[in-house]
């Protein structure tokens, strides 16, 4: 007679919920095995997995983003320059509000304002205060990795 949960019988996920539970630690030495042993398998699984809930993982992503602003911006912004062995320095997080909430350098616009380096950090610029500025999205997707003058005279060439 299969187990009972009030008057239902279990379901084979519930079968195999309880199970997980009581053989947990072997469960879990068990997935490990079959990741090791089956790289691009579980690769697959995690892609897939990752695409079928897309829209819970990406919110997750940004609820993250958003309570830990600080560590995460930081360290996106100086990941490259890092890289790169350009110069970073500690920008703080009065003068990154100050940026953030300033209005584009390029044409004043205050929506979706970005961070821009004056010098690009993949042109030798550094990640200093000095060497930012606030762009908006449009303005900075178009500048790229292009000084700020070389860029200025392409936009008055194209005009």
């Amino acid at each position: 007679m299969p187990k009972l949960i009030g008057d239902k019988p279990l379901t084979a996920s519930e079968r195999a919920k309880r199970y997980y539970y009581k053989n947990a630690e072997a469960e879990k030495e068990r997935s490990k095995l079959w990741r090791i042993n089956n790289p691009e398998k579980a690769r697959e699984h995690q892609r897939k997995s990752w695409h079928k809930n897309r829209e819970k993982n990406l919110a997750r992503q940004k609820l993250y983003q958003l309570n830990n602003l600080d560590k995460f911006s930081d360290y996106e912004r100086t990941r490259r320059v890092r890289k790169l062995n350009n110069e970073t320095y500690k920008i703080s997080k009065k003068d990154m509000r100050r940026i953030k909430t300033s209005s584009c350098s390029s044409c004043g616009s205050k929506n979706l304002i970005q961070i821009d380096h004056i010098i690009p950090v993949s042109r030798g610029g550094s990640h200093g205060i000095g060497n930012l500025q606030p762009l908006c999205k449009s303005c900075n997707i178009s500048k790229g990795a292009r000084f700020i003058m070389e860029w200025r005279l392409s936009k008055k060439v194209e005009i």
